[in-house]
């Protein structure tokens, strides 16, 4: 799973990746992160991301659009100390929404939230006592080895 978070208050930055890593540390193995709090121009095709609305040469609404022609199923959650902006990132359809101002209480439920959603719209696959969650959709190909075990008396 590839996760891109964006920001221009660093440590904001840095909090919010490690809350994720933290939270999500025994749900998925193979997790990839990436910080941006400069030089907004990282267009690969993530999973998720929390992207600051207001940055400082940019605007997140904008950015989402762009990172949404990667990905149409990007999982978008905006945070901001604007929270007057909330309906204006209505038009990417996101995920949710983190006020800064609120954001232990907030950071909470919207992990909640998107662990439910994960569980929902991925299939869980056990390996190792931890679980890796797939999207159907990246799924290409499947090749199936099923191993019989014989036993002699079927064959005589």
């Amino acid at each position: 799973m590839k996760v891109l978070f964006c920001d221009d208050d660093l440590e904001m930055l840095k909090q919010l990746e490690n809350d994720f890593k933290v939270y999500f540390k025994n749900q998925i193995i193979e997790l990839e992160t990436k910080c941006l709090y400069q030089n907004f121009t990282d267009f690969q095709k993530y999973d998720i991301c929390f992207l600051d609305i207001d940055l400082k040469n940019e605007d997140g609404i904008t950015l989402a659009k762009k990172l949404k022609t990667y990905n149409s199923q990007l999982i978008i959650i905006f945070i901001s100390q604007r929270e007057d902006l909330v309906f204006q990132t209505f038009s990417v359809q996101p995920f949710q929404f983190i006020r800064k101002k609120h954001y232990q209480e907030d950071i909470k439920e919207v992990f909640n939230q998107l662990n439910y959603s994960l569980q929902q719209t991925t299939m869980s696959l056990k390996i190792n006592h931890q679980k890796i969650y797939l999207n159907p959709l990246d799924i290409i190909s499947v090749i199936m080895m099923l191993l019989l075990r014989l036993k002699k008396d079927i064959y005589t």
